[in-house]
């Protein structure tokens, strides 16, 4: 793959039924081919947008030891190192991603 995979949300919000098929298709394909994908038609400020990415740049220019502290542990959200990877139990949790930029632990409609 040559190009970050881009998926638009907006037929989740308004395309019915048929439109969120279409988005979870493509949000499924994206992760299992790339790991990674960007988002366009999330509805989210601009400006938000834009602060997110300075922080993440912020977050992977610090040094391995530095990210080291914000490391996640099992079950847990955090920073993951490069080459650590969590056994894979079944096909589900292999796609499952190991973090979330949330603070918040994640609520019951966000687990499988």
């Amino acid at each position: 793959m040559s190009a970050v995979p881009l998926v638009d949300l907006a037929p989740w919000y308004s395309g019915g039924p048929a439109g969120r098929r279409q988005v979870a298709t493509d949000v499924d394909r994206a992760l299992c081919e790339a790991g990674f994908l960007l988002l366009t038609g999330h509805r989210v400020d601009a400006c938000l947008a834009d602060q997110v990415r300075a922080e993440a740049r912020r977050l992977f220019a610090l040094p391995p030891a530095r990210k080291a502290r914000l490391s996640r542990v099992p079950g847990g959200r955090g920073w993951v190192p490069p080459g650590c990877r969590r056994p894979a139990r079944t096909a589900r949790s292999a796609r499952r991603t190991c973090g979330s930029p949330s603070p918040s632990a994640p609520t019951s409609r966000h687990r499988r």
